[in-house]
């Protein structure tokens, strides 16, 4: 059936128009006038009572006026048309909209409109239909778009066989574009690489959506590379809410060292690479969890550097776009290169740390002068840290359970929190949340530091690298 006669079907099929026209409007007041059709009675009862239906006769009245509706449903409807199916491909733009329906005189208010899942065969069908509709901000439809009215904010294209972004490059035209849904589509790139028909690369400004689009759904589709996480920024200039679940790139995520990555820590690194994002699946990035995503992803850029050579870290760096950028704000990351001997797991030298303890003021003079202030050790990662305790006293003279180790991890966090040593006590817990509105970091950073703490624990667990420095202190 065509628009006009599904619209009609569902919304007027309980009303006879009182010769109005054909559009069920008085020819000359434009008043709409109807009456129910009468039918034979039904009664419903309803634990045996007698129920009697009151008020959908007002209901279907108001409905019934096709030219004051405003939010249209027609999903399921068996529509198609006519006058443009099969039409030549020239045709131009101005001919396809000369349907022999004429929408705007119908139901010219229709400002949401539900197309899905009809019998449309070509994207030319449905986009006759809404050129008609000047006020036409919000559409659903089964269709590959083009040709769609400019006023449009709204866009669900969900559940088709798009396969990359440039696939949706006539959206580009819409100004005011502010959500975008392309959830359950089969999106796995940007471009096409093996496409017959030419499609712009990211340099080009012309494949860039407006700056008005914010909210961005492309959940369940087939994404399996963070250099699309990348390109996001440069296609959607105005990115601030994306919805990126359920996609291939965050099952079975791993790290640099091959170690497995929860789904979680994948969406930590999205915010990391997006920095302009607010939202991400439908949760706030507050201001805590973009400094430790940042952070994170820093130090994962930094394993990965270390893993590698030195002749690959330009091409490393280039697959992070904002290395710079959180180099200037964090500082420079340790980049602590392994020996090429190490590449073999079954190697001694993986099974090995070396350590390097220092002696504080205190230690120092108690060991006396004779003693170095600096000692060097490689020991096995099964070693706990009461033999390492062993070791260090023997090599100092000191009294092994009088020491405490602690590890200098060479990293740095922020202060976190904008009370002083003096105003701790009257710290609350209902605080946090202001904190994080106003910005709960003051840009002080402090040395990371952790006590290896004496026991039968292996210090392998403790430390990862292969190389630490370790202070020594007296109890």
């Amino acid at each position: 059936m065509t628009f006009i006669e599904a619209l009609r079907l569902k919304y007027a099929s309980g009303v006879n128009a009182d010769d109005g026209g054909s559009h069920g409007e008085s020819g000359q007041s434009g008043e709409f006038t109807a009456e129910i059709q009468s039918s034979s009675e039904e009664f419903l009862y309803i634990s045996g009572k007698e129920v009697e239906e009151v008020g959908f006769e007002k209901i279907n009245r108001q409905l019934a006026q096709l030219h004051e509706l405003r939010i249209i449903i027609l999903d399921q409807m068996r529509m198609w048309n006519p006058d443009v199916r099969g039409l030549p491909l020239e045709r131009s733009p101005p001919t396809l909209s000369a349907t022999s329906e004429d929408l705007s005189e119908t139901c010219p208010k229709i400002v949401d409109l539900d197309l899905s899942r009809n019998l449309f065969e070509e994207w030319r069908e449905p986009m006759a239909l809404c050129t008609q509709l000047k006020n036409l901000r919000s559409l659903r439809a089964d269709l590959s778009g083009d040709m769609l009215p400019t006023t449009i904010n709204s866009l669900t294209l969900e559940d088709n066989h798009f396969k990359t972004l440039g696939d949706l490059l006539t959206l580009t035209k819409l100004p005011n574009l502010r959500s975008l849904n392309l959830k359950k589509n089969a999106i796995a790139a940007v471009t096409r690489s093996d496409s017959d028909v030419t499609m712009p690369t990211m340099t080009n400004a012309d494949f860039a959506f407006s700056a008005s689009l914010t909210s961005l759904d492309i959940s369940y589709n087939d994404i399996t590379r963070w250099s699309f996480i990348d390109d996001l920024h440069v296609i959607f200039p105005g990115l601030t809410s994306l919805r990126v679940s359920h996609n291939p790139l965050y099952q079975n995520l791993k790290a640099a060292d091959d170690k497995l990555l929860s789904a979680e820590d994948g969406y930590m690194l999205t915010i990391a690479r997006l920095s302009r994002l607010k939202t991400l699946n439908f949760s706030p990035v507050t201001p805590k969890e973009r400094l430790n995503a940042e952070t994170y992803y820093l130090s994962q850029i930094a394993t990965e550097l270390s893993l590698n050579p030195k002749d690959q870290e330009a091409r490393i760096i280039a697959g992070h776009r904002r290395y710079a950028e959180l180099c200037d704000e964090y500082g420079e990351p340790t980049i602590r290169r392994s020996d090429a001997k190490s590449d073999n797991p079954n190697s001694l030298a993986v099974r090995l740390i070396r350590l390097t303890f220092r002696l504080n003021d205190s230690a120092r003079r108690a060991a006396g002068d004779d003693r170095p202030p600096e000692i060097t050790l490689e020991v096995p990662r099964s070693f706990s840290v009461y033999s390492v305790l062993g070791l260090v006293g023997k090599r100092t003279g000191l009294v092994p359970m009088t020491l405490r180790l602690i590890w200098e991890t060479g990293e740095w966090d922020p202060v976190a929190s904008k009370y002083g040593d003096d105003d701790a006590e009257y710290w609350n817990s209902s605080d946090e949340d202001t904190d994080e509105a106003e910005g709960w970091s003051d840009g002080r950073t402090v040395l990371r530091e952790e006590e290896l703490v004496a026991g039968t624990r292996m210090v392998g667990t403790w430390i990862e690298a292969s190389e630490a420095v370790v202070r020594v202190e007296l109890k």
